[in-house]
Order: structure tokens, then sequence, then C-alpha cells
């Protein structure tokens, strides 16, 4: 599921739980979606500052990493992070991601929620 839509779902899940839980009034629940959408859009503006260099640092990490493993764990290693970055229950198709120079870098596994290694 995209991460826009499953933002959306996870937003309508939780306000559906304060409401249960603290049997909000109309008023409130519409209060509380406008504040949670104002606040994933928050974090959206920031990771588009600072998104594109966690994904440069995650990049040079694993690259470094690389480094220190032999040929055959560097294989291992190369599956584990491809299995990292697609999960077997998606079906999405690698996101390609251009660094402030224009150059592909790797995608992180969590592009909403922060840096990803």
């Amino acid at each position: 599921m995209p991460a826009p839509l499953r933002a959306q779902m996870l937003n309508k899940q939780f306000v559906a739980q304060l409401n249960d839980e603290l049997q909000l009034s109309k008023e409130q629940r519409e209060q509380i979606q406008k504040i949670i959408a104002q606040g994933q859009q928050s974090s959206r503006d920031l990771w588009k500052l600072v998104g594109p260099q966690f994904q440069i640092i995650s990049r040079d990490t694993r690259q470094q990493i690389r480094e220190v493993l032999t040929a055959q764990q560097r294989k291992q290693f190369e599956m584990l992070v491809k299995q990292q970055r697609h999960p077997a229950s998606t079906n999405a198709p690698p996101a390609q991601v251009t660094s402030p120079t224009n150059a592909p870098v790797d995608q992180p596994s969590i592009p909403t929620n922060g840096p990803a290694v």
C-alpha cells in the first residue's frame, strides 16, 4: 500500500480508536482529524528537506559495511538489504530517488518515518 494511503488509513483507525475510547463529540473528531492531517503534512514537508541527506548517509553506511565483508557475505548482505527494502508482502516496484546532484540513491525502507540503514 502506498505510504500516503497507509498514513490516511492509520489516521482513520487512530481517530476511530480515540472516538471509541474517549467518546469524542463530532466537533472534537473533526478538530483531531485536522490536527493529525496538519501534523502529517508538516512531517512530509520536513522529510522533503532532510530525507535526501538521510538517504546519502544510509547509502554510505551500507557501502562501508560492504567493505568489511567477504565476497560471499556481500552477496548475502545484498539479499538482506533487498528484502528489507521490498518485503515479500508487496508487489510495488522499487522507487528511484535522486540525490541533490540528481544521481540515483538507494530508497530507504521507511521513507516517511525516518532514516533506514
